[in-house]
């Protein structure tokens, strides 16, 4: 019973936060922007700030990464793994943002996306994940 119900949980995180990065993740990697305070220029320019090198290869890494992670958790391939690369992007975006902008004002985003990220390390995809059903877990 308690197994079901952790496999129910982590199909809700892997869902919905595989969701959220997704919605950040494209827009950053493969659409033109209109408004350079938002997406890509914004990243890269956070990037350069916390003195990274190559700050649009970074950019560009990290939009693949919330891409591509949220596919991977929506389907529940990989879901350790990807939740740990997320939460580490996660945990540098929450510094980032909290240094800016204050807890309430933007950090507190990426810091819900950290834990439910660290939630998912521990519980895995559970059983209706995709990695369950090939037995990649």
């Amino acid at each position: 019973m308690v197994e079901n119900l952790a496999s129910w949980a982590a199909l809700m995180l892997r869902v919905g936060g595989g969701i959220v990065f997704m919605a950040h993740g494209f827009p950053k990697l493969l659409r033109t922007e209109k408004k350079p305070e938002v997406g890509r220029t914004r990243l890269k320019d956070a990037i350069e700030k916390l003195g990274f090198p190559y700050p649009l290869f970074f950019a560009y890494l990290v939009a693949a990464m919330e891409l591509l992670g949220g596919i991977f958790l929506v389907l529940g391939l990989f879901t350790p793994w990807v939740s740990l690369i997320l939460a580490i992007v996660m945990l540098f975006a929450t510094f980032w943002m909290q240094k800016i902008h204050g807890f309430e004002l933007g950090a507190d985003f990426p810091f819900a996306l950290l834990f439910m990220m660290i939630a998912l390390i521990f519980l895995g995809g559970g059983q209706f994940s995709l990695g369950a059903l090939l037995g990649t877990q």
